[in-house]
């Protein structure tokens, strides 16, 4: 009986002690419980549009979290387009370019956030509208002015039946004396009505071969031959010389308005007019400085130079509210590292600045400091670069040849390339209408290569 008693109370203190260990357990487990426990970091992810064209978009991503790399995939709702960048994105905030869309068509776009391949997250839809490529086929008509040695230099359309030319424009009876012994001036110019060119002398004797124009109306009128002239419709004055000692030389010339007129030219030389005052910008250099643009508010104005003789030097002032600095400087015509070589000419549209360079178009978004390079126009001798949109950039080249960018791809014609006959200064492009002025030296005239799209 002891034993069997002893045996009870065993089993009992084994049925106690389990007890207890299961509400140690229960406690334990019900006090961790009660902890709080780690959460999951969110993966929030937003969408936007930065930009777009015909072809691409350029869609911002931004993450909430950003103490890891992060792994995203972007696809159109269609699930016909996807596009998942082989990096990690380092931040929260990155713009992806996806290429390869078609022009005129309609996309939308979600963003996912991936962890182990797998979406854990997704943002918002965004939207866009291509636009539409523009059209590169021109038909093309020759002029033919004057006689030997004439030399048309600059052109300015205003509209297609009203362009202004100017140059140096010879006949068999001018640059010469008449029967009755009288001097003959050249024409420095022509107009151009729709119909025909009409040859003008803007002043005997003074302004014999202008180099720039700049069109504000037909009686505001600014030219220059070296120097600075004004034409009122009637008559011309002389108004600001240069420096002939100092080799200075006027060719270029842009403006907002009439009182905000840029002129650039040889030995550094770039002059500011505000309606009152010129007034010489210092440069220091002496730098051939042979394009200048602005924006339509005359905000931002770009003037780019390069010289021609050793030591070579090239550079591009950028001018904010008339306050300038060199944005770009090389002393290599060719590419080297961290440059695009010699810049030739500039075009302004919007927000971006296009230069034509040895090593193809840089386009400089000044509002955002970013520049891309599109390298296919390398080879093309551009004289001038018109940016009438995004998708619609002419430029024409010195050798009677152009190249125009249709916001898809380039297209080129060499039509009047003929052996070298054809050499062309200046050119001007707005709407659907073309013009190309320089020299055909096969039939040693001016020649005027006129466009219609």
């Amino acid at each position: 009986m002891v034993v069997t008693g002893e045996g009870k109370m065993t089993n009992g203190l084994k049925a106690k002690t389990a007890m207890f260990t299961i509400f140690l357990i229960f406690t334990t487990v019900l006090a961790m419980s009660c902890q709080e426990c780690p959460t999951e970091p969110e993966y929030e992810i937003d969408l936007s549009v930065e930009d777009y064209l015909c072809t691409w978009v350029d869609l911002r991503v931004t993450l909430t979290e950003s103490s890891n790399s992060k792994y995203i995939s972007i696809k159109s709702i269609d699930g016909e387009i996807e596009f998942t960048p082989s990096y990690g994105i380092i931040g929260s905030d990155t713009v992806l370019r996806i290429d390869g869309l078609q022009p005129l068509t309609e996309y939308s776009f979600r963003a996912y956030y991936l962890k182990h391949d797998k979406a854990i997250d997704s943002s918002n839809i965004v939207t866009i509208h291509t636009r539409e490529t523009t059209s590169s086929n021109f038909r093309w008509e020759i002029d033919r002015i004057g006689v030997h040695p004439t030399c048309l230099n600059d052109v300015q359309i205003i509209s297609e039946n009203n362009v202004w030319v100017v140059g140096d424009i010879r006949l068999e009876d001018t640059y010469t004396y008449d029967s009755a012994g009288v001097w003959q001036e050249p024409y420095s110019g022509a107009h151009w009505d729709g119909n025909e060119w009409k040859l003008i002398r803007f002043i005997e004797g003074t302004v014999r071969r202008p180099n720039g124009i700049k069109c504000f109306s037909d009686s505001s009128i600014w030219l220059t031959p070296g120097s600075i002239c004004y034409y009122d419709g009637s008559t011309t004055k002389q108004i600001w010389i240069q420096n002939y000692s100092a080799g200075e030389f006027l060719y270029r010339v842009w403006g907002s308005s009439e009182s905000d007129i840029w002129f650039v030219g040889s030995e550094g030389l770039i002059v500011h007019y505000d309606g009152e005052t010129f007034s010489r910008i210092p440069t220091g250099n002496t730098i051939r400085y042979v394009d200048v643009e602005g924006t339509p508010d005359g905000k931002n104005v770009f003037v780019v130079g390069h010289n021609l003789k050793i030591p070579y030097e090239c550079c591009v002032w950028h001018f904010i509210d008339g306050n300038g600095q060199i944005i770009y400087y090389t002393d290599d015509p060719n590419q080297t590292e961290g440059t695009y070589g010699s810049v030739y000419r500039v075009g302004l549209f919007e927000n971006k600045a296009y230069f034509k360079t040895v090593t193809g178009m840089w386009v400089y978004d000044f509002k955002k400091n970013t520049s891309e390079l599109d390298p296919a126009i390398a080879d093309a001798p551009i004289t001038s670069m018109i940016v009438q949109d995004r998708n619609d950039i002419m430029g024409l080249c010195a050798d009677g040849s152009w190249a125009h960018y249709n916001g898809q791809n380039w297209s080129t014609n060499d039509d009047f390339y003929w052996s070298g006959t054809i050499s062309c200064n200046r050119a001007d492009f707005k709407g659907d209408f073309a013009l190309m002025v320089g020299v055909s030296r096969d039939a040693s005239c001016g020649v005027i290569i006129r466009g219609y799209r």
